[in-house]
């Protein structure tokens, strides 16, 4: 009868005598009885230790015990009980047995035999199953072996050995190990995320382990990885192959984990698509406390098999069996599943309260500290991080460990590098790269490279940070890494944009952008296209920067990317306000704001705050400007920004200066000159200096606007900040004309085109060509004025620039104004209210609608005049704008004057001297001496007496024009005074003003309508009274 077959997990033991064929020949009947002698033991130990003991086969033996242990001690027992007798050599393998007639079969009695076969006479090997199996293994002192392969076995075994007579390591080389393929290229490799075959619950500590042990091979050997990210974005519709074909890699780690109680099973296999073999597989069932070994077995196995040249180091480094706190590393598991998968400021700080129970459990354990100086680095908690980090980096020096010595020393350099203290982040770097060189880590080295490529690039010594980005990108080439050089291209392709090599910068991104594709580096490639928006945004080709930029948000939503979306986004609304589309520029900002409030991430949230206050303030809506600028600095001081809180308080400064309240925006600039001060940053306080200097300049405070101007222009120089030198000759050339200096200010406006034109500073210079076509337009000679200004609207074709366009526009207004073509001018004029209109710059629609009433005016048509003039006044009022209010209530009074309405002329130019002296404005003195002229027409002497104290010291050798000329005549004659010189100079200017004027009927609209012309000629051809 048959007897049924019994499946069991065993531990199966092969002994076997050393060269007992030899002692055979020489000496048969002593042959026989050592092998009596040899059977008798093994029988004798094996039921000692619980075994079952098979059969003899030949000289060996064949048996199988329940526990991994006992068949351990049995063997050592053996070993110990016939040394200097017999020698004889022992395997031991664990695996799945079929029991069967008092007989056992399977692959793991073969296994048993290979194993046994490796032994050197006396000793005893045993396979990893073995040896995970063992709780005090320090105790048994087995050395690793390495992985080793057996005919007949279709993966790779890792082996463990035990002498009995010496204590030495067998040698490596006396194995058949495998190692790299012959073939010039880095082994390529991708971890599918282990799947998780217990509870749902369960699935971060496989997802988890995956990490780990991606981080382990990433960090030390020279094995080229896909990135999770991009393994994770194929895994659920992909098999594992499919994944190496779409990835173009060669091998897989695939493996399950299940975990009950305090118990785990672990299955991994290591695959070779070129051959279409399993070359590694190994299982494991555990007591939960090992699992940290197990993670460094497999990667320490990997690497052995993919790279041995790292596999030396990685062991010197990494294989010493420690005794980690199994709670601490679960711990630190599920905090490492939620970090990487978060989306929210609650995800990190979720992670953050794990990493902490993690360490308070076991101090010794360096992963969950890495993480948590990751998340304080992240968080801009600088020195809480570089706590963290001095702190493993003592912990590594300490224990020897150099791998994340390298990488402490890496991460010190970049808090050091982001906190502006660049000759420590280059020490620290070279530091890092004198261990890496040691390990042999070529991936180290080039990362080293890198980082030291970039304090050099930010420290503008840009010949040396290109060498260290070409030796990385070189040794990328070197080893095949394709991620390495897209890295290493992009940081090149960076640098040439930074140092305005714009076209060298296109085509080297281009490159990257390819090489990024054929790595399927998707983060990457989102950053290249991001760099390349940038490049384009430079060369004034927005809607190609936009393109590339849109194709970063679509992958940064794809990689499941929170604030890399969100920055996108910022980033797409930034280029949209560069082109003057201030309302799509709004609706980006505004997305990039919810995307950012929603993951919590506070810097960008108070970065996104400030660019929409940029774009209210381009749009002229004032107050809301100053209340996002308010809340982004709020946010700023909380995160201890303390650059950017200047910043902020600059813009403050410049809005309260065009709303005229000069007082506020002088406490804004000195609170930001002062903080730039504190925080040792004098290169861009040369900014807050010219800011200054415009506040000065506004309040007609000359002496002090030029004092700003020249500290600004020291600092430009000083730092070769040629974009900050152009600004200050700008602003230097506005003073000049304010003064009346104007061929002083055309010499300085024009080295200011020059320097823009030559750094390809485009929006700059179409700028300062409009200043010079102002400097023309004073000196009359208005055909040159306007070359100069189509020019700069030639830039804004390239540019895209629609506030530029609407700005020079307007400046060709005036001029067409100024040579009597009043016809051209309204047209102008109501392109520009459309441009404005378009773009939803309030200020800018009323001053149109002011050029257009003045237009109106010229031609006589009163009603309509003042129909415009309100609408101007009526939107300086809803935007704040009190400057404008204070212009276009003057523009209405003088037209009501001419209508005769005395009495709302009045009101009007009362408006515009409260709005004039609520800011300061010394234009409130000619308010006066016009209100006087309407007191005047009325004969009212008392009231022209009250208002003419407010001008009295008037000198006749003034600045004005012809208008306020003839009405400080008039006033003077109504009040008895000799000042026939007034007449003489509006008669003067006029004349002047009359000049460009060639159309017979426009001069004679000029005369009638627009100026007091008639009068003037009138009084002038008579002689004038004394």
């Amino acid at each position: 009868m048959e007897t049924k077959s019994d499946r069991r997990l065993g531990a199966v033991v092969f002994t076997d005598i050393v060269d007992f064929t030899k002692l055979m020949s020489k000496d048969e009947s002593k042959a026989l009885e050592t092998l009596q002698k040899k059977n008798n033991i093994v029988h004798s130990e094996v039921a000692h230790f619980n075994g079952h003991f098979i059969k003899s086969i030949g000289d060996g033996s064949l048996s199988f015990f329940d526990s991994a242990k006992e068949a351990v001690d049995c063997a050592i027992s053996i070993q110990n009980s016939l040394k200097s007798k017999i020698s004889v050599r022992i395997g031991v393998h664990l695996g799945e047995i079929v029991y069967k007639d008092g007989d056992i079969f399977g692959d793991s009695v073969n296994i048993a035999n290979r194993i046994e076969k490796i032994s050197k006479p006396s000793g005893i090997c045993i396979s990893g199953l073995i040896f995970d199996q063992l709780e005090n293994k320090k105790g048994y002192e087995f050395k690793h072996l390495g992985l080793h392969s057996f005919k007949g076995v279709g993966r790779l075994l890792d082996i463990y050995g035990l002498e009995m007579s010496e204590k030495e390591i067998i040698p490596h080389d006396s194995f058949d190990i495998i190692g790299l393929d012959s073939s010039k290229d880095l082994p390529s490799l991708s971890i599918i995320p282990f799947r998780n075959k217990g509870k749902e619950e369960d699935d971060f500590y496989s997802y988890s382990l995956s990490l780990d042990i991606f981080s382990k091979i990433s960090s030390s050997s020279n094995i080229i990885l896909s990135s999770m990210e991009e393994v994770e974005a194929l895994t659920p519709r992909n098999s594992s192959k499919d994944i190496l074909k779409v990835l173009k890699t060669r091998y897989s780690l695939t493996g399950s984990l299940w975990k009950k109680d305090d118990m785990f099973n672990l299955s991994i296999e290591l695959y070779d698509s070129k051959k279409d073999k399993m070359v590694w597989a190994n299982s494991w069932l555990e007591n939960w406390t090992n699992l940290p070994n197990i993670e460094k077995k497999i990667s320490n196995n990997v690497i052995r098999i993919l790279d041995s040249d790292s596999a030396e180091n990685y062991v010197k480094q990494n294989y010493i069996l420690s005794n980690i706190d199994s709670e601490a590393y679960r711990i630190y598991l599920k905090g490492k599943y939620v970090y990487h998968n978060r989306e929210t400021e609650k995800d990190i700080v979720k992670s953050e309260s794990f990493f902490k129970r993690s360490i308070d459990l076991d101090a010794n354990l360096i992963q969950p500290r890495m993480l948590l100086g990751e998340i304080y680095f992240n968080r801009s908690q600088y020195d809480k991080s570089l706590e963290i980090y001095n702190n493993n980096l003592d912990m590594s020096i300490k224990s020897k460990d150099e791998k994340n010595t390298a990488k402490s020393l890496s991460s010190i350099a970049n808090v050091n590098f982001v906190k502006g203290e660049y000759d420590k982040s280059l020490e620290y770097n070279l530091q890092a790269l004198k261990i890496q060189k040691s390990l042999n880590s070529k991936k180290g080295i080039a990362q080293a490279f890198n980082s030291i490529g970039a304090v050099h690039d930010v420290l503008r010594e840009h010949d040396k940070a290109l060498v260290f980005y070409s030796d990385s990108l070189k040794l990328a080439k070197e080893i095949n890494d394709k991620g390495g050089m897209a890295r290493a291209s992009l940081n090149i392709s960076n640098l040439y944009n930074t140092t305005g090599q714009l076209n060298k910068a296109l085509s080297m991104q281009k490159e990257c952008i390819e090489m990024c594709k054929q790595s399927n580096n998707y983060p990457l490639l989102a950053y290249s296209y991001n760099l390349l928006g940038v490049i384009y945004s430079n060369l004034h080709k927005y809607d190609n920067s936009i393109k590339n930029l849109k194709k970063c948000l679509k992958i940064k939503k794809e990689l499941n990317e929170p604030e890399g979306v969100a920055s996108a986004l910022k980033s797409i609304g930034v280029i949209y306000y560069y082109k003057g589309q201030y309302n799509q520029a709004m609706i980006y900002h505004k997305k990039s704001l919810k995307q950012r409030k929603e993951i919590g991430y506070k810097p960008g949230i108070g970065e996104s705050l400030s660019y929409i206050a940029d774009t209210y303030y381009k749009i002229d809506q004032y107050d809301k400007a100053i209340s996002f600028y308010e809340e982004s600095l709020d946010v700023m001081e909380f995160i201890k920004d303390y650059a950017m809180v200047s910043k902020i308080l600059n813009r403050l400064g410049k809005i309260y200066r065009k709303m005229g309240q000069y007082e506020k925006a002088l406490s804004k600039l000195t609170k930001s000159r002062n903080i730039k001060a504190d925080i040792n940053d004098f290169e861009y306080i040369g900014y807050t200096f010219l800011e200054l200097s415009c506040v000065y300049q506004w309040k007609g405070e000359y002496d002090l606007a030029v004092k700003y101007n020249l500290k600004s222009m020291d600092v430009a120089k000083k730092y070769k900040m040629k974009k900050l030198i152009s600004d200050n000759l700008y602003h230097e050339s506005l003073i000049l004309i304010s003064r009346g200096d104007y061929t002083r200010a055309k010499e300085i406006i024009s080295k200011a085109i020059s320097i823009a034109k030559e750094e390809k500073y485009l929006n700059n210079a179409a700028k300062y060509l409009d200043c010079l076509g102002i400097v023309l337009r004073h000196e009359k000679k208005f055909d040159k004025a306007i070359e100069v200004i189509n020019e700069a609207l030639e830039i804004t074709e390239i540019t895209g620039n629609k506030h530029g366009l609407r700005k020079y526009l307007n400046s060709i207004g005036l001029i067409k104004e100024r040579i009597g073509d009043f016809k051209g001018a309204l047209n102008i004029y109501n392109e520009c209210l459309k441009l404005s209109k378009e773009m939803g710059e309030k200020r800018s629609v009323a001053v149109s609608y002011n050029n257009i009433a003045g237009m109106h005016s010229v031609i006589g048509d009163f009603e309509d005049a003042i129909k415009y003039h309100k609408k101007a006044f009526s939107y300086a009022k809803r935007i704040d704008y009190i400057e404008g209010q204070g212009g276009f209530a003057y523009n209405i009074a003088s037209i009501l004057l001419k209508q005769k309405k005395y009495a709302q002329s009045i009101k009007y130019i009362e408006m515009s001297i409260n709005a004039f002296e609520s800011t300061g404005n010394p234009y409130v003195k000619e308010c006066y001496i016009f209100k006087a002229y309407i007191y005047m027409n009325q004969d009212d002497l008392k009231n022209v007496k009250q208002c003419f104290k407010y001008f009295n010291d008037v000198s006749i050798d003034n600045n004005y024009g012809h208008i306020r000329n003839w009405e400080l005549y008039s006033v003077n004659l109504f009040l008895g005074n000799s000042k026939k010189r007034f007449l003489n100079n509006a008669y003067k200017t006029m004349q002047e003003d009359l000049k460009p004027i060639k159309n017979k009927i426009s001069k004679k609209l000029f005369l009638k309508h627009f100026t007091y012309g008639e009068l003037i000629n009138k009084e002038f051809q008579k002689g004038g009274q004394k």
